[in-house]
Parts: structure tokens; sequence; C-alpha cells
């Protein structure tokens, strides 16, 4: 405690002038080249990130970065150039020749590519969902209501995080997908089509027909019945006054 006390004034009296590093060390072998230059790789390390700083390093380093300020490139909005192929198929599920888009991103290209048009049953929508890549999906769900048959169009976007047995795509990937939900969206709405629901999902199992139906129809809530205090008996007993 003398010594860890005295260093301060010990080389405040010598000049801190004179001084360009401290070493603290408790062995021999911390004060050899080798100790000096372990201290150095220590010193300019970078300091530990957080999971959150990490992922947004990880960002930058791709060239990707949502917002703020940065070298990096900003995506925010992204309309990319769409292929004729998603044209004709959006116009196919307008006039109800099908009821299933399946629209992704080229990213080398930049550009809006169809996957796949087809007919399919909400059954079938989960197995659509890829595991690896994220995608883009239109699906007109015709189900019957109040013995009314209804059709419902759903958008879902779909974008596997890693987890549930889903492989995590680049993050470049995942920022242009996500930066487009809206421009693809608008394809749709462009074309007087309404989306009756919009789903994010991570995977198939997201995907269900019950609870799709739930989210289209909710279940109405009851309102809790009144219940009526029971009236004593004998009727009302009368409480006087001292008076």
């Amino acid at each position: 405690m003398l010594y860890s006390s005295s260093k301060y004034n010990l080389k405040t009296q010598l000049g801190d002038d004179y001084f360009t590093d401290e070493i603290f060390g408790s062995v021999p072998s911390d004060f050899t080249v080798e100790g000096y230059q372990s201290y150095m790789r220590h010193k300019n390390a970078s300091a530990p990130l957080t999971k959150e700083e990490e992922k947004l390093k990880e960002d930058r380093d791709s060239g990707v970065f949502v917002g703020g300020s940065g070298t990096g490139s900003v995506y925010h909005g992204i309309a990319f150039p769409v292929d004729t192929n998603v044209q004709e198929a959006l116009d196919q599920l307008k006039n109800g020749d099908l009821n299933y888009i399946q629209i992704t991103i080229d990213v080398d290209a930049e550009r809006i590519n169809l996957c796949e048009a087809s007919n399919i049953s909400i059954e079938d929508l989960s197995s659509k969902i890829p595991i690896n890549e994220p995608r883009f999906h239109f699906f007109n769900y015709v189900h019957e209501f109040n013995e009314e048959n209804i059709s419902s169009l759903i958008y879902v976007y779909s974008c596997p995080d890693g987890s549930k047995g889903t492989q995590s795509a680049p993050v470049k990937m995942r920022m242009l997908f996500s930066s487009s939900k809206a421009n693809v969206s608008s394809l749709v709405t462009s074309r007087d089509l309404s989306i009756a629901l919009k789903l994010e999902v991570n995977n198939g199992y997201d995907v269900q027909r019950d609870e799709i139906y739930n989210q289209l129809h909710p279940p109405k809530i009851e309102a809790p019945k009144k219940i009526n205090k029971p009236v004593p008996r004998g009727g009302r007993k009368l409480i006087r006054g001292n008076n």
C-alpha cells in the first residue's frame, strides 16, 4: 500500500514528461521483452464490445449501415428495378389466375425477381418459406367467414435469423430485404389490391392456418356478466339513528 500510494508523487517529482509507459507486473517475466510486447498488444487491443456493438460493427464492416452517419452506404426505402416477370405475376394475382407469388432480390444485380407464381393451399404456405434466405410472399387466402366467402391478401416477409433450425443470411442481404419491404408492398397496392394482413416470420412454423385466420378474424371477447348482489333475507333492514 505504501509503494502504491507513493507512485504518483514519485513520478511527479521525477517529471511526467520523461515516461512514455507504465508497466505493472508481479513476476520477473513481466519485465522482459516478451512481457513488454504482451503489454503493448493488450494496450492497443480494441475494447470489448457488447452484442449490439458487435452487430453494428459487422454492419459497418460489410458496407451496410442504416440511419445515423458514417462512411457506409445508407439503405432506407430502397426501390430496385422490378423484373417484368414480377409485374406479370402481380397482374395474374389481381385477376385471380393464381393465388401465390414469391419474390426475391438479386443482391449482386440489385434487382427484384420472381421466384414462384402458382396456386397453392394455405396448408402449403409454410413449406414455401426458405430457411436460409429472406423472401417476400403474397398469398390470396380464400375462406369462409360468417357464412360468406372472403378473399384476404396476405403479405409475408420471411427472414431466417439462425434460430429454430434456420440459417442466418448475410448481413447485407438481410438489410436490403428489410429496406425493400415497403416498396415491394407498394407493387401490390399500386394495383388497387388491399393487403389484409402483414406478417414477418422467421420460418414456416410461424405461418399456420389457424393463426392466420385468428389474426384476420379475432375472436370476440365477451364482456363479463354483471352479477347482482343477493337481497338479504327478510327484506332490507331499516337502520334507525339515535334521534
